[in-house]
């Protein structure tokens, strides 16, 4: 115990227990993040299958049984949240411990679900799937102004992997009328831009995509290669960002957060 202590050794005059503490802080850091990952998806999990049964319930009209149900599942949605603030704060994409990660997903408690979305666990990650067209997609619960960095892990089984920001689309990989086509949306007037030989993304692959929103400025990324760097307007912007499938398209996401770029001195 003395060991774990801070400030109770001088561990500079002993550099091999020093460089034991070291490992064991970086070892117990993960695995308390491992930890509280697991739980989440176990609750996520049973949250799931209680929500396919209440809609058995449901259809089934016994109405009392669903209405105790759905009291079971809000309770369950308040300890996902409370488990979900309790979690470690993960390191940034790349480990970079320096960034400072202004929102991430978490849990179904981390967003809305909007235009009927889908969303599911699949062990380590969430599918999104939807039976409509386009514009289903999972939404912030926060909003946010540039300059911010969208960062996701993420595949597709077909087409569409699509960005929104301030509840429009911001950005579309594997766009199902030309895969092979980049489409950036300015913020700030919805104008859009297609960039050929930029857009596609091998399916059934994990990816590593960047949207950088700057004032002046949209920067795309790609399993750190930037794609496009162009000049656009967002400034005066504010809003939450989300991430979807459109036309049958199914997403696996393992990560998405919401990065500060802004300057120190600005902070």
């Amino acid at each position: 115990e003395t060991f774990k202590s801070p400030g109770e050794r001088q561990l500079d005059a002993l550099p091999e227990l020093k460089r034991v503490r070291e490992i064991y802080e970086s070892a117990s850091g993960k695995l308390k993040e491992q930890i509280a990952g697991e739980r989440l998806r176990l609750f996520e999990a049973y949250r799931q299958g209680l929500q396919g049964h209440l809609e058995r319930l449901t259809k089934a009209g016994n109405l009392e049984e669903a209405v105790n149900l759905s009291t079971e599942i809000k309770s369950l949605d308040k300890t996902i949240a409370d488990a979900q603030a309790a979690r470690p704060p993960a390191l940034g994409m790349g480990n970079d411990s320096k960034e400072t990660i202004l929102w991430e997903f978490k849990s179904r408690a981390s967003v809305e679900l909007d235009k009927g979305i889908e969303l599911k666990t699949q062990g380590d990650a969430y599918q999104l799937s939807s039976s409509t067209g386009a514009g289903a997609r999972i939404t912030s619960k926060r909003s946010f102004k540039p300059p911010f960095r969208i960062a996701v892990r993420v595949a597709t089984d077909s087409t569409n992997i699509r960005f929104y920001y301030n509840n429009q689309v911001l950005s579309i990989f594997n766009w199902e009328m030309n895969p092979a086509e980049l489409r950036i949306h300015e913020p700030s007037t919805g104008r859009n831009f297609g960039y050929r030989d930029k857009g596609f993304l091998e399916r059934n692959e994990m990816h590593d995509i960047e949207i950088d929103v700057l004032e002046k400025k949209i920067v795309a990324r790609a399993d750190r290669k930037t794609l496009v760097e162009v000049d656009m307007r967002a400034d005066g912007v504010e809003g939450p960002v989300g991430l979807g499938p459109a036309f049958g398209s199914i997403l696996t996401m393992e990560s998405l957060k919401v990065i500060d770029l802004s300057k120190p001195k600005d902070r």
